[in-house]
C-alpha cells in the first residue's frame, strides 16, 4: 500500500473482509474452495460469482496502489455481472439455460470473425475452429428446450438479440429495469460513471493526469489516481455486498451471522465518509 492512500485503510480492511467472506460462505459449506454442482441451473450463477470475487480482489489491489482510475475500469464490470446474476435468479431454469446458450453463440461468433480472415495470421490465442453444424445443432436443441420452459420464447427474435450481445433477450438497461428501481438507478448512474472512466472521458482524465498547479503539464506514468480510490473501494464494496447477500439467500448457505457484522461496518464507514 502506498503512503498516499493509507488514510483509506478502514475502507480497504472492510472491502478485504467482504472478499474473505465471499469465499468463506461457500468454503464452509463445501469444505473446499472448489465447488462441484451438477445442477445445470446453478452452474452459471457460480461462474458469475467466482469471477465477480476475483474482479473485486483486483480492484482492491489497484486501489491500495493508488490506481483509482484503473480500478474504476474494472469496477465497471460489476454492475453488468450483478444484473446477469440477479436476472438468472428470477427464473434459474429459464435464464440459466439462456446464459448457457450464449456460450455456444459466442463460439459460433468467434469462429465467424476469424475464419479465413485476411488479417487473422495465426496470432489468436483462442482456438475458434469448431464444427459449425454441431454448434448450430446445440443451439437448436437449446432453443427447443427454452420453448418447453417458456412457450413465448421466440428463437427468431432471440437471434436478433444475439447479434447485439443480449443473451437474455433484453438489453442491460431493460434487465436492470425489470429488477427494480434501485438496480435501475445504480445502472444509470454507476454504470454510466464507470463507463466514462473506461472510455477515457476527458472530464475524468483531467482530474488525475494534469498537474494541479499548471494545467499545461501532464503527469506521465507515476501519479496515483488517489482522488477516486475511496469512492471506487466503496462502490465495489457495495456491489460485492449485494452479491454476497443474494448468493447466501439463493444457495441457502445460512451465513447471515458472519455477513451482518461486516455489512453493518460497511454502512457505518459509508455514512461517516
Amino acid at each position: 500500500m502506498i503512503d498516499e492512500v493509507k488514510k483509506y485503510v478502514r475502507e480497504f480492511d472492510n472491502f478485504n473482509e467482504l472478499i474473505t467472506i465471499s469465499k468463506q460462505i461457500f468454503v464452509d459449506k463445501n469444505k473446499s474452495n472448489e465447488i462441484r454442482d451438477t445442477n445445470e441451473w446453478n452452474f452459471p450463477l457460480l461462474l458469475i460469482y467466482t469471477k465477480y470475487v476475483s474482479t473485486c480482489e483486483s480492484v482492491l489491489i489497484l486501489c491500495q496502489q493508488g490506481k483509482g482510475h484503473d480500478a474504476a475500469c474494472l469496477t465497471r464490470s460489476l454492475p453488468e455481472s450483478l444484473i446477469n446474476f440477479l436476472t438468472i435468479l428470477k427464473n434459474p431454469k429459464y435464464y440459466g439455460l439462456m446464459y448457457r446458450r450464449s456460450y455456444f453463440i459466442t463460439r459460433l461468433e468467434g469462429h465467424g470473425k476469424t475464419k479465413n480472415h485476411e488479417f487473422n495470421k495465426g496470432k489468436d490465442y483462442f482456438d475458434w475452429n469448431i464444427d459449425e453444424f454441431m454448434i448450430e445443432e446445440e443451439i437448436k436443441s437449446q432453443d427447443e428446450a427454452l420453448i418447453k420452459i417458456n412457450p413465448d420464447y421466440n428463437k427468431i427474435d432471440q437471434s436478433k438479440h444475439d447479434q447485439r450481445g443480449e443473451w437474455s433477450g433484453l438489453s442491460f438497461k431493460e434487465m436492470a429495469n425489470s429488477l427494480g428501481k434501485e438496480v435501475l438507478w445504480q445502472y444509470e448512474y454507476y454504470y454510466w460513471l464507470l463507463s466514462d472512466f473506461s472510455h477515457n472521458n476527458p472530464f475524468w482524465l483531467q482530474v488525475d493526469f494534469i498537474n494541479d498547479n499548471d494545467s499545461h503539464k501532464i503527469k506521465i506514468g507515476e501519479n496515483p489516481s488517489q482522488d477516486f480510490v475511496q469512492f471506487i473501494t466503496m462502490v465495489a464494496g457495495e456491489y460485492l455486498l449485494n452479491m454476497i447477500v443474494n448468493a447466501n439467500t439463493f444457495f441457502q448457505l445460512g451465513k447471515e451471522n458472519i455477513i451482518e457484522p461486516v455489512k453493518n461496518e460497511y454502512y457505518r464507514i459509508q455514512n461517516n465518509s
